[in-house]
């Protein structure tokens, strides 16, 4: 009767207006179907539709009034407005904005994903702030501390828990334990429609309790992760960022320091972008550094930061160590299990471009199965790109990174090994006419512990002379930057011979 009350009181007001249901719909936000159950009795109202129609309706509260007792015992419902503020100096990432838009029609979660620096946080908020007037019951937000220099990433039950207070409950009607609290956010979304950000997830099982089950409500969750549990057990969508396109980079120093100063040097501009690697994080610090200093040409910011030793050192700010390139990378080299993190450190090592499994096997001294997953753990969390076909790359600034980690938790000794153990291992490779570049592939398993011994076996699976030729010249290629390693590490077989 109660829930009867309300609809026929909230349908008798909507005729006064002159409105349909499909009017009133359009100025609520509350689907048809959602407003048409209400007014029949079929679904009880809440709080927060009842405050919408009474201002939508010019009602003075007379429908909150209504809403029978059992769905206000939580408290006074709230509308949260938790968005930080926009980023300021954000440019660029049309088509990643596009495929946030698209991707949260068919989905009511959505994953940005993507390396440390890229911009995720920045991205999400953008298209949150953009999309917000389309969610009248609030918008939540949290930093699941996931990849933090604390090093304490959030509780679900804690993150609830603050949830459902801004929600509105009292601290006596919050449940204890980390399901009852789910099911209450549950209950109290129910009907709505909330924008829920979560920020910083560092796992699923962080994220999981926190959907809501409203097909009004959507969440969306950065992270450096791929969650690859919230898009095969929950549905959830995901976008990935990669480092902006060159004119994106451009259009983004240009707003830091002014476009004049690109326009003016647009060679120097172009190679402060490139130098770093194109990510929002490292373009912003350069920018701070070229804004501290009116009077520095970009020509001499770019030369600096082609000094290559001291870039992630130049690409720090001096007073917020939080923001500097090499902490931010900290973050997620701190989650990495001891295997992981020490092939991550003797990747750093490598100075060719892509490699693959046996390449990065011999450079650990472990099998091809095992580098196979430590490689993809890397993946996982972004600190390495896998481009297809077993085949593995670094970001340049996360290669840096990881050559510091490499001279500060290797000793000489263990270097100097896996760099053998790695030179060793193209040298075989190109006088074997075995393709380097691409031994990665499923057909060469066992071909760094096998085929070493016996380099004359890789011609069998060569269709000819030019593709052998083609396959030792990539080889070499790399033989000579692993080379200049080498001579670092006093390798004494070095391809050089010297």
């Amino acid at each position: 009767m109660e829930n009867a009350s309300f609809g026929v009181a909230l349908r008798n007001l909507r005729r006064e207006r002159g409105l349909s249901l499909a009017s009133l719909s359009a100025l609520t936000h509350y689907s048809k179907g959602y407003l048409s159950r209400i007014e029949t009795g079929e679904r009880p109202p809440t709080p927060l539709v009842a405050r919408r129609c009474d201002e939508v309706l010019r009602a003075e509260g007379a429908l909150a009034g209504l809403v029978p007792a059992r769905h206000r015992h939580h408290g006074r419902f709230l509308r949260p407005a938790q968005l930080p503020a926009a980023p300021r100096a954000f440019a660029g990432r049309s088509a990643a904005l596009a495929e946030i838009e698209d991707a949260q029609l068919g989905h009511q979660v959505v994953i940005v994903s993507g390396p440390a620096g890229v911009g995720k946080t920045a991205t999400a908020l953008h298209w949150s702030h953009r999309a917000a007037r389309r969610f009248p019951d609030g918008c939540l937000f949290v930093d699941l501390r996931g990849f933090d220099p604390t090093g304490t990433p959030a509780e679900p039950a804690d993150v609830l828990a603050r949830f459902l207070h801004d929600l509105g409950c009292s601290p006596a009607s919050i449940p204890a334990g980390l399901e009852p609290r789910s099911v209450l956010l549950r209950t109290l979304l129910d009907g709505r429609r909330t924008l829920i950000v979560v920020d910083n997830a560092a796992t699923s099982g962080q994220v999981r309790p926190l959907i809501p089950g409203s097909a009004g409500c959507r969440l969306v969750v950065t992270s450096r992760s791929r969650l690859s549990g919230l898009v095969a057990r929950d549905g959830a969508a995901r976008v990935v960022l990669a480092p902006l396109p060159e004119h994106e980079a451009l259009d983004q120093l240009g707003r830091a320091i002014g476009g004049r100063r690109v326009v003016e040097e647009p060679k120097a501009a172009a190679e402060i972008a490139r130098r770093c690697g194109y990510l929002p994080l490292a373009l912003r610090i350069a920018a701070e550094r070229a804004q501290a200093r009116p009077s520095l040409r970009l020509t001499t910011l770019a030369a600096e930061l082609a000094a290559t030793r001291g870039m992630l050192d130049l690409l720090a700010t001096t007073e917020d160590e939080a923001t500097t390139l090499r902490s931010v990378f900290s973050w997620s080299y701190r989650t990495l299990d001891p295997d992981t993190a020490r092939m991550f450190r003797l990747l750093g090592l490598h100075r060719g471009g892509e490699l693959g499994v046996p390449a990065a096997a011999a450079l650990a001294g472990i099998g091809h199965r095992h580098a196979r997953r430590l490689l993809d753990a890397l993946a996982a969390v972004h600190l390495l790109e896998e481009t297809g076909g077993a085949r593995y790359r670094f970001h340049d600034l996360v290669r840096l990174y990881a050559a510091d980690c490499a001279e500060a938790d290797e000793s000489p000794e263990d270097r100097s090994a896996a760099v053998r153990r790695l030179v060793t291992w193209y040298l075989h490779a190109a006088a074997g006419g075995r393709p380097a570049a691409s031994a990665g592939c499923d057909d060469a398993p066992g071909w760094s512990d096998a085929e070493c011994g016996r380099p004359a076996a890789a011609h069998d699976d060569l269709d000819d002379l030019d593709q052998a030729l083609g396959c030792c010249e990539q080889a070499l290629a790399i033989l000579r930057r692993v080379g200049d390693r080498a001579a670092e590490c006093a390798c004494p077989n070095h391809p050089d011979g010297n």
